[in-house]
């Protein structure tokens, strides 16, 4: 496993871990207020499957940079996995595997260099969020620090326990929560989904409950060409029996 660190642009160093499997690349990218080590599990399993896999630490996340020049947006997220892919010398061609944040990173990956990916599974994320005016409120009450109102807004659109959008509402940074969240508001990427799925593949993993897609989203997820999966009964982070359905969605995805 190599550790290393390359500056996505001036002042911003983002970290990345290679996982060596002697086989084709794979990108792993984490969620929003996530951090790669949160996904070093599904970067084993696929090393042993045979795949050089990277897990990237997004700007303001894990260990790259924290204090940004200025803030973040989807772009900027999507730069920095292309500069670790230059870095490494896979500019083109390469597989993906995104949570959340993560996904819609990698499909402006893809969007800002058509031919990125060769394949793609999306967890918990798809060409656009669901909730458009859901997520610029929880945008607003981070910027005002309303983290009560925040927490609750996070639990109701995720479907999870109130205790646990308190954690996560209290161990965000409204400066690089806010703007990204505001960001992804804006983003429609079915293009590049719709690119990458007639390309290679792409699959759609996401939980029942799950209130940042909507029914409505995977429906069109489906007409772009990807191959969609609901967990029944799961959230957003797609917990207990999701986790296996992911790790055998992404094993089908790359080994088709």
């Amino acid at each position: 496993m190599y550790v290393g660190f390359v500056e996505s642009e001036p002042g911003v160093k983002v970290r990345f871990v290679l996982m060596p499997g002697g086989g084709s690349p794979v990108f792993v990218v984490h969620g929003l207020g996530e951090s790669l080590e949160g996904w070093v599990w599904l970067g084993r399993l696929l090393a042993e499957k045979g795949f050089d896999v990277v897990l990237v630490d997004l700007r303001g996340h894990g260990s790259s940079s924290r204090s940004l020049p200025k803030p973040p947006s989807l772009d900027d997220y999507a730069r920095d996995i292309l500069a670790v892919a230059d870095e490494l010398g896979y500019s083109e061609g390469v597989g993906g595997v995104g949570f959340s944040l993560g996904g819609y990173s990698l499909l402006k990956a893809e969007d800002l260099r058509p031919g990125f990916l060769t394949r793609l599974a999306l967890i918990s994320s798809a060409h656009r969020v669901g909730d458009r005016e859901g997520i610029v409120k929880r945008a607003r009450l981070a910027r005002e620090g309303r983290l009560g109102e925040l927490a609750l807004r996070i639990a109701r659109a995720l479907s999870i326990p109130l205790s646990r959008a308190e954690a996560i509402a209290r161990s965000l940074d409204p400066s690089i929560y806010a703007p990204t969240a505001e960001s992804l508001a804006l983003e429609d990427l079915s293009t590049p989904l719709a690119r990458v799925a007639s390309r290679g593949g792409v699959v759609v993993v996401a939980g029942e409950r799950d209130g940042l897609l909507g029914a409505k989203v995977l429906e069109e997820a489906k007409g772009l060409g990807a191959r969609v999966i609901v967990v029944e009964g799961a959230s957003h982070f797609l917990e207990g029996r999701g986790r296996l359905v992911v790790a055998r969605e992404v094993l089908r995805l790359l080994s088709g």
